[in-house]
């Protein structure tokens, strides 16, 4: 099994909130590439329309949590959502996710 990045790792410890980044995003819902990221939920929705538009992909707007500090709203363009724990748990039926973590098709 692949090494996901994870959801969150650990408590914040005054607030005992989990401590993760949430980026709004758009990907492709064949690929589960990420396409564009926005500020806000209202804009990815929109970015996901227009690239529907535009080039006839099935855009999803969504968001994706997790926590690496590694990754910035730059370099996320044109990640595999495969690879999130977060994504990965809430949508095992995905035939993606399916193929690479159960080798079913």
């Amino acid at each position: 099994m692949n090494k996901l990045i994870p959801t969150y790792s650990g408590y914040n410890n005054h607030n005992q909130l989990k401590i993760q980044s949430v980026y709004c995003i758009v990907y492709d819902r064949l690929t589960l590439k990420v396409l564009a990221t926005a500020e806000t939920h209202n804009d990815v929705s929109q970015i996901a329309t227009e690239i529907f538009n535009k080039d006839k992909v099935f855009a999803v707007p969504g968001e994706i949590r997790f926590s690496d500090e590694s990754i910035s709203h730059s370099n996320i363009l044109g990640m595999n959502l495969v690879n999130f724990e977060f994504f990965v748990e809430a949508n095992m039926s995905h035939p993606l996710i399916k193929s690479t973590f159960t080798g079913e098709h």
